[in-house]
């Protein structure tokens, strides 16, 4: 194989990493040699692998849809889910095992083969972007077509991320969805448009704030709490609008200020007992929880109730 080492690395070194055989023949090695130099390889699909092997699930997908697109022989941009995955927008319990692609300003069948799902509402080319040397939607296209796909959780976490980056705006958003045709998905579609909020600053408190949201509570995001000096004290992730309820979501990684867990720790409690000293009760929720909405409610009634009891 060394003999061949030189076009294995060209053809890497072109696809980011990507070694295709179409690329292989055309640096001059026969077809009688592939199968021999390219065993030692991993593969991706038919006539497309890798030198090493890609554990992490979207670096995975982004070489699959890398290879899918090279075999491609019409105009096709990455979409949906694919798409979101070359955008950096975060995932919530997506399939990953498919690649999906749209044509551009032309007919193709649709249906899923080979782990390839395509999608049959051809694209304008003013639909399409290109990111990382890959043609994928727009961030907007991008957004409304997950929207449209996927679960109302899944679809809020990217709508809110797209959202809080500037990658899109609101009314982009929402007068996208306005102007759908009655098609499958447009119900959860237009949820995620009427839920989407920009100030989110992560997938958990989008997710925290659907089951608020849900649960039938009105809440805002990113509310900054004062004292009865009109001191700053803190931002929270989500205040509710009827109640003195705060809630955020309690990632690990808040208590970990430059290393000094305990001393992160101190720092927490005492924001905890200056929001309390305005009489505001405080909801913690953990990402375990976020897959048990009853709990979280639970929790958000019974700070309720203490507020209450405070006043009577």
């Amino acid at each position: 194989m060394n003999r061949w080492q030189a076009a294995l690395d060209q053809s890497a070194s072109a696809n980011h990493g990507l070694i295709l055989a179409s690329d292989l023949r055309r640096y001059g090695i026969p077809d009688r040699h592939l199968d021999t130099i390219t065993r030692g390889l991993i593969p991706v699909r038919r006539g497309a692998f890798l030198a090493e092997p890609i554990s992490e699930r979207l670096g995975a997908h982004t070489a699959l849809a890398r290879a899918v697109v090279s075999a491609h022989v019409t105009d096709v941009a990455l979409s949906h889910v694919s798409a979101a995955v070359v955008h950096g927008f975060p995932l919530v319990a997506v399939n990953l095992h498919e690649v999906h692609v749209t044509p551009i300003a032309h007919q193709l069948r649709g249906g899923c083969r080979n782990r390839v799902h395509t999608h049959v509402n051809p694209l304008t080319w003013d639909d399409v972007a290109t990111h990382d040397d890959l043609t994928v939607t727009s961030p907007l296209r991008t957004v409304v077509d997950c929207a449209l796909l996927l679960p109302l959780d899944s679809g809020l976490v990217i709508a809110d991320y797209a959202l809080h980056e500037e990658q899109i705006s609101l009314p982009e958003l929402q007068n996208a969805v306005q102007h759908l045709p009655r098609r499958a998905g447009i119900s959860i579609a237009r949820q995620v448009a009427a839920l989407a909020d920009p100030l989110a600053e992560s997938r958990f408190e989008s997710r925290t704030r659907l089951i608020v949201v849900q649960g039938g509570y009105e809440v805002d995001s990113q509310v900054d709490i004062f004292d009865h000096d009109g001191l700053f004290i803190a931002r929270v992730d989500l205040h509710l609008r009827h109640h003195p309820v705060v809630i955020e979501f309690d990632g690990r990684m808040k208590y970990r200020l430059d290393g000094d867990q305990e001393r992160a720790h101190w720092e927490e409690k005492i924001r905890h007992d200056r929001i309390d000293d305005t009489g505001r009760a405080v909801v913690r929720v953990i990402w375990q929880e976020l897959a048990q909405p009853a709990r979280v409610l639970g929790k958000v009634q019974r700070a309720i109730r203490r507020t209450q009891r405070r006043t009577a």
